[in-house]
């Protein structure tokens, strides 16, 4: 390999590492891991939002406008494999105190490749909307599992969940999901858009 070559093959090889380094540290940082997942995804997983032109990144903070609309999610495939989508508020009230558990924004399963409108929806999508001020920043965490095979109807009604208490663990459990194959989040916190869905949206509708 010419020297060139060496040293720009290097290079890459060094920001990658310094890049995974950043991740890693956002994951720890914020909590997520250990307090969601117990490790960090080892894939990236590619989230943004067309209507605002906003995109997901381990840890950056959007407002709920800008997140109101169902995103583009990206990640690395295998042929012919099917995954599983999930995105959770864990911070039920409040992250200091998440004594409701997690709540469910969205979970797409048997996704064929990264074409997630082809898969099965047991949860639209519903964007961030903490519930007041005082419940301060929360974390939106999506991660992504391969599954093992096409999840049977019998077994996607089984694990259709109500949006509150949500677990994700046992969601993974209950599947049969090895460790989330891919993740990213980011944090939103309460703002005018949020208090403008109270007036026309009954509360029970507009929480977290």
């Amino acid at each position: 390999m010419p020297a060139c070559l060496h040293f720009r093959s290097q290079l890459c090889l060094r920001y990658a590492s310094l890049v995974k380094s950043d991740i890693m540290h956002n994951y720890l940082n914020h909590d997520v891991v250990p307090g969601v997942l117990k490790e960090v995804p080892p894939n990236s997983l590619e989230i943004s939002y067309p209507s605002s032109g906003v995109v997901v990144s381990y840890g950056n903070e959007l407002t709920p406008f800008q997140v109101k609309d169902t995103p583009v999610v990206v990640w690395k495939t295998e042929p012919h494999a099917f995954y599983a989508l999930v995105m959770i508020d864990p911070d039920v009230p409040t992250k200091e105190n998440n004594s409701m558990g997690a709540v469910n924004h969205w979970t797409v399963v048997n996704i064929p490749g990264i074409n997630v409108t082809a898969g099965e929806t047991l949860m639209e999508y519903r964007g961030s909307r903490p519930p007041r001020k005082e419940s301060g920043i929360h974390r939106y965490i999506t991660v992504v599992y391969k599954q093992h095979s096409n999840m049977p109807l019998v077994q996607r009604q089984h694990l259709a969940r109500p949006r509150y208490k949500f677990s994700l663990h046992e969601f993974a459990t209950e599947f049969n999901l090895n460790k989330p194959l891919a993740g990213n989040f980011y944090l939103a916190q309460y703002d005018d858009y949020v208090g403008s869905l109270r007036s026309t949206t009954p509360a029970s509708s507009i929480a977290k």
